[in-house]
């Protein structure tokens, strides 16, 4: 596993645009604040395109979580964002579509579409593991869109990473905190995979988040007050447990396997 931070020019290229496609509002704040963040200080062209945060007629919340992708995504300096015509399960709406109802192909068209019509070429996609971070089933489905979209348009987008979640960290870290802290500090593994994220050996790089960009996530998260309330996991972490769950980011570099 090798350590970015002072690699950023050799994987992400300066005439390149970053696309993090991510599935939900706030999974840019779990599990891309860091990255984003250093991107964005060293002059990268950088987007997110959320999957499954179309605004559904009489939804209100989904118009809610719009606007706090916006506002996270502009404490981590990030101002450019897109996104697609679907939505997740519960806001379902004849005004949008499920993601997880749509078939590969068709959520392909509308991200290449989207992209096309709105981000400079050549592209470096930042997806999801096969496991879709902590098994959220549309987290699954950026993943098989991801490999797919690398190659049927392996032109445009020449380099693909996937983001993850260290397996054999987090499990370590859950061992402990169980005996110690509140179970609201703990996260739901209800809504977890048995296997989630990747184990080490599968992990290829990670960033590690500087102090001042560890504060910056917290901060993101808790622009998504519709999901995240400031007395359960993640927020109600102490500094050294957040540290410890949150102050890496692990990709997997999928170039050259598919």
């Amino acid at each position: 596993m090798i350590k970015i931070n002072s690699k950023i020019g050799e994987l992400f290229p300066v005439d390149h645009t970053i696309v993090f496609f991510h599935a939900h509002s706030d999974d840019e704040s779990f599990l891309s604040a860091g990255l984003i963040n250093e991107l964005i200080q060293l002059d990268r062209r950088c987007v997110v395109v959320y999957a499954a945060t179309s605004i559904v007629l009489d939804q209100e919340k989904t118009v809610m979580r719009q606007q706090e992708a916006l506002k996270a995504c502009s404490i981590l300096g990030l101002t450019s964002i897109l996104y697609l015509n679907f939505c997740e399960p519960k806001y379902f709406g004849k005004s949008a579509l499920r993601l997880i109802d749509q078939n590969v192909e068709n959520i392909s068209q509308n991200l290449y579409e989207a992209l096309h019509d709105n981000v400079k070429e050549p592209i470096i996609l930042i997806s999801y593991d096969k496991n879709g971070g902590y098994g959220n089933p549309d987290h699954r489905v950026i993943h098989k869109v991801g490999r797919y979209f690398k190659k049927k348009y392996k032109n445009l987008v020449p380099f693909l990473y996937e983001i993850t979640i260290n397996r054999e960290m987090v499990s370590k870290w859950l061992d402990g905190a169980k005996n110690r802290l509140d179970s609201k500090s703990i996260p739901k593994l209800s809504f977890w995979s048995t296997e989630f994220g990747l184990s080490s050996d599968e992990i290829t790089h990670y960033y590690e988040l500087t102090e001042d960009q560890l504060k910056l996530k917290y901060k993101a998260l808790t622009a998504h007050e519709s999901q995240i309330s400031v007395d359960e996991f993640p927020l109600s972490l102490s500094t050294s447990d957040f540290r410890e769950v949150f102050g890496r980011e692990f990709l997997k570099d999928t170039n050259g396997f598919i």
